[in-house]
């Protein structure tokens, strides 16, 4: 497990937990720790209007490189409109590494990564209107998506996922240009391991380590 958020906390809180250890740096914004709304544990991460979270820097094991990966989240978009970066790596538009881009309900959530110097897009399904678990994964030269553990949507991959040196990773929005209205909840990212290429039961509990 790479990055593991349960995104649990007080009212309001700007410290961010990771399981794994990894130090995450609040940046100052509106998006802070929201008990007003939660999936899981009575809390989740997020807040009202466009605003910036938190940042990770050195980050190591967070590169996706040539590996396989999943990435999953709950989240709801309880602020229409407006795209929300739940995660990205790297300094968006020029050099984004890869992350994870949702909206309003209706609008496709992409996992959004560059080989090459490309960028490219895994975008299949629509965002729902409440709660809903969300995950991209990657297996051998397979990308796949799922929504509430439905399989939407696989395409052959593109190639590595570019792996800048030294950059950082946003988490809720992040770097003054990129932003993210909305709220996650129980984020985790496994770099090494895809979880799944066919439809699943969603989780009905928090992640192990809650």
């Amino acid at each position: 497990v790479t990055i593991a958020l349960h995104c649990d906390g007080a009212n309001g809180a700007t410290a961010l937990n990771d399981l794994t250890g990894r130090s995450w740096s609040h940046l100052g914004g509106t998006n802070t720790i929201d008990t007003a709304v939660s999936k899981f544990g009575g809390a989740s991460a997020g807040g009202a209007w466009q605003s910036t979270g938190w940042v990770s820097t050195g980050n190591s094991g967070v590169e996706i490189a040539a590996q396989d990966f999943s990435v999953s989240f709950w989240y709801v978009p309880d602020f229409a409109g407006g795209n929300s970066w739940t995660i990205y790596r790297g300094k968006l538009p020029s050099t984004l590494d890869w992350g994870v881009l949702m909206s309003g309900s209706g609008v496709t959530p992409s996992f959004i990564y560059n080989t090459g110097g490309v960028d490219y897009s895994v975008s299949f399904g629509v965002i729902k209107s409440g709660w809903a678990f969300y995950e991209w994964c990657r297996v051998g030269g397979t990308d796949y998506a799922f929504i509430d553990g439905d399989l939407v949507g696989s395409q052959t991959n593109y190639g590595a996922v570019r792996a800048t040196p030294g950059a950082s990773t946003y988490f809720c929005g992040a770097d003054g240009n990129i932003q993210f209205a909305n709220h996650v909840d129980d984020f985790l990212l496994t770099v090494g391991v895809g979880r799944h290429t066919t439809s699943y039961t969603p989780p009905t509990s928090p992640f192990p380590g809650a």
